[in-house]
């Protein structure tokens, strides 16, 4: 397991003071390796608290390029980078936080052909896809792999987190045996929603 540098206890200096954390806490963030699915409105959040945190590596999965529909919510894209690959303007961001932060950039959405192998990278999966086909996959793959899963999303004004631990809690398909019929790719939200939604990562 690698330790904590002396550069790295002074900038979780108060962080380790929270109880039942401390430095053990720390080099198991250090070590671990969260997948986030989407680094859209809720995966940009979510994953600058997680460099910030100090997680060792962080997988991100994200296709496509930089829109100005992006910018209202998605934190981790800029003006500068219209039309160049989500997941660059990502990964510069956060290495911008956290230059210690190792990032496995993936140029492409949570798939069949890459789920499995994705998960099989983390020891935990962070789901904030919109499509509920990216988050059937990722909810199959956490179940036969074993892995957790906390999946999330937001509507309009309201957000919605559920962590699943197989074997042990229900799971997305349990709740949503099939794709709800009226929910469509492009939907109404706030962007500011996100700073709602507290994510915590079960590292156990």
């Amino acid at each position: 397991m690698k330790k904590l540098t002396q550069e790295e206890l002074a900038i979780y200096e108060w962080q380790l003071d929270v109880p039942d954390h401390g430095i053990e806490g720390q080099e198991r963030l250090k070590n671990s390796t969260v997948l986030v699915s989407r680094c859209g409105g809720l995966g940009s959040v979510v994953a600058y608290e997680l460099a910030a945190a100090g997680v060792g590596t962080l997988i991100l999965a994200h296709g496509g390029n930089v829109k100005h529909s992006d910018l209202n919510r998605q934190l981790l894209m800029t003006q500068d980078w219209l039309g160049k690959p989500r997941v660059e303007s990502a990964e510069r961001r956060l290495k911008e936080l956290n230059p210690r932060l190792n990032i496995i950039s993936v140029p492409e959405n949570i798939n069949e052909n890459n789920a499995a192998k994705l998960v099989g990278m983390a020891d935990v999966i962070l789901d904030a896809a919109p499509l509920f086909e990216e988050r059937y996959l990722m909810n199959r793959e956490a179940i036969q792999q074993g892995k957790p899963l906390v999946d999330c999303a937001m509507y309009e004004l309201e957000a919605q987190i559920m962590t699943i631990f197989p074997g042990e809690t229900a799971c997305l398909s349990c709740l949503y045996p099939d794709k709800p019929a009226a929910w469509k790719r492009k939907f109404p939200v706030f962007g500011a929603v996100s700073v709602r939604l507290l994510v915590s990562v079960p590292w156990r």
